[in-house]
């Protein structure tokens, strides 16, 4: 029995740092430490951190390129589609550019990756995340939008599809107090908003060195 439990507390450090592909790219590197076992903080996931337009979970943000014209932005977000979907964890053939029109300055992708929840040699706990990302370009400005919002979670053999409005959405996720998640989905809604506020930073991080 001592073997084992030993054998499974080896194991924890592992459980706790598990990381997608682009969560690794911001994380500092560290040196080896003790890992302590942190309640999650979920202030930065309460009401407001998922935006939503017309009753539809929607991330719209506006970047400004002041002397960038329309073809050097439509270049620019195209490539950027277009590298994200053979990014690692992103699922071959079902990510891919589904418009691309320079004419008129949009193109849009859609995405199926994995989130990694927990990863570790006894514990496996991910989602295939479904999204759309789209923008329109103009003379010194980008309109991006990120929506259709999905998700196909697999548990027990089984595997269930749920929308983001019906899942991660403030009503669906968050209590009538504003003080916590609800615990089923709550993992689902920390990730889902690090993902999109990383793709949001990272999108502006490469617009400014062009």
């Amino acid at each position: 029995m001592k073997k084992i439990i030993c054998l499974l507390m080896a194991f924890l450090p592992m459980a706790m740092t598990a990381q997608n592909a682009w969560e690794n790219a911001e994380k500092p590197k560290q040196k080896k430490q003790l890992v302590k076992i942190k309640k999650h903080n979920n202030a930065p996931y309460l009401r407001g951190a998922v935006p939503e337009v017309d009753g539809r979970v929607e991330w719209d943000t506006t970047y400004v390129a002041p002397g960038k014209s329309k073809q050097e932005l439509y270049t620019f977000i195209y490539n950027y589609f277009k590298e994200q979907t053979t990014e690692e964890g992103q699922i071959d053939k079902k990510s891919m550019v589904v418009i691309d029109k320079p004419e008129e300055g949009i193109c849009a992708a859609r995405y199926s990756e994995i989130l990694i929840f927990t990863k570790s040699a006894l514990v496996l706990d991910q989602t295939q995340f479904n999204y759309t990302m789209a923008a329109k370009c103009y003379d010194g400005k980008i309109e991006l939008m990120i929506k259709n919002l999905s998700y196909d979670y697999e548990e027990e053999h089984t595997t269930a599809h749920y929308t983001a409005e019906e899942w991660i959405s403030d009503d669906a996720a968050v209590n009538k107090k504003n003080t916590k998640l609800y615990p089923i989905s709550a993992k689902f809604r920390r990730k889902t908003v690090d993902r999109m506020r990383y793709t949001i930073r990272q999108i502006d991080k490469e617009l400014k060195e062009l």
